[in-house]
Formats: structure tokens, sequence, C-alpha cells
């Protein structure tokens, strides 16, 4: 752009101009080459996802073992598996949110605290209906 700028006659500001044309179209083709690689590059990623493997059996064993008896037997085992593995996992779940249910309980247990305190006794409109039934059922006379 300097240079055109120092052009003194038309003929080198032509030749100026269409080198710079040629430069920026160039850079325009390097440019669209690139983009294209970036998006070659991300459509060219690969995900790999690693299991690790508790106990392996060889798959040329369990076509072996197809007799009624190894299949009741691995049926069996399975199901013991599945129960157990169920017990550990409620075990797990209780252990997990033991300490949850424990500050909702004392919450539960402060607010009605405060309740009784201030006067306020949501619950007891149970507790005397249950009072109600009892005073009645005990002046109602017997029949015998």
């Amino acid at each position: 752009m300097d240079m055109l700028r120092q052009a003194d006659n038309v003929n080198d500001m032509l030749s100026i101009s269409d080198r710079l044309t040629g430069v920026e179209t160039r850079l325009n083709i390097l440019r669209s080459r690139l983009d294209n690689i970036d998006t070659d590059v991300a459509y060219s990623t690969v995900n790999i996802y690693l299991y690790e493997v508790v106990e392996y059996t060889d798959p040329g064993q369990m076509r072996r073992n197809r007799t009624f008896f190894d299949r009741l037997m691995n049926t069996i085992s399975d199901s013991w598996s599945g129960l157990l593995d169920f017990l550990e996992g409620t075990l797990f779940f209780i252990i997990r949110f033991a300490p949850i249910a424990a500050v909702i309980r004392l919450m539960v247990w402060l607010v009605r605290k405060l309740f009784d305190k201030i006067g306020f006794k949501p619950f007891a409109g149970r507790k005397a209906k249950k009072e109600s039934r009892k005073q009645q059922a005990s002046d109602e006379p017997e029949i015998k």
C-alpha cells in the first residue's frame, strides 16, 4: 500500500494494484485451506473409552458350559450376585443419604419447637380430632 501511494505514474499504480490483488487472492486461498484443514481435524477426533474388567472370562469357556446343570448353576450364581449387588447399593445409598435425612429431621424438630413456643400449632388439629373421638367413644353408654 505504501508503494501504491508512492507511485509516480499510472502504469506503476496498475502493476502494483495487480500485484496487491494477486497477493490478497493468494491469502484468501490459504485462509480457505486452513479453515478446511481445521474442519477436517475436527471430524477426525477419536474418542476412546476404557472400562476396567472386574473378572475376565474367556468367551470360549462360556460356550463349553452348555449343559443344563452348568447353565442352572450360572443362573443361580448370577442371581445371588445380583442380590448382593442390590443390597450393597442399598447400603451405600442409606450411608450416603443418612446425614441429609438427619439434618432434615433436625430442622423439622426445630421448626415444631419454634411453632410451639410462639403458640402456632398447625398439627394440633389431628391430635384434637383423635382425642375428641376417644372422648365421644368413652361418653357413649355400653349396650349389653
